[in-house]
């Protein structure tokens, strides 16, 4: 019994973690590298900042953590 509870605690923690993953996949920018990585986490698309119109952002090399170089990102077929 005990291994089908860890069985489901971690497939639930791949579908949530594929669900954040996908998030920004709707929106994109021709400056993007993806992945990238921030706060030690690796992205494969844009991200919603931590501002109140959480508009999304991509780093715009492989290391944001390290470059500090990012741009908003846009809705695919705008």
């Amino acid at each position: 019994m005990l291994n089908m509870k860890f069985i489901r605690s971690t497939l639930l923690s791949v579908i949530i973690e594929l669900v954040k993953m996908s998030e920004g996949l709707n929106v994109t920018s021709p400056n993007c590298v993806f992945p990238f990585t921030h706060l030690q986490r690796l992205y494969y698309s844009c991200i919603p900042n931590s501002r109140m119109d959480h508009a999304y952002w991509c780093s715009k090399t492989s290391d944001y953590d390290r470059d500090s170089q990012w741009e908003f990102c846009t809705s695919l077929g705008n």
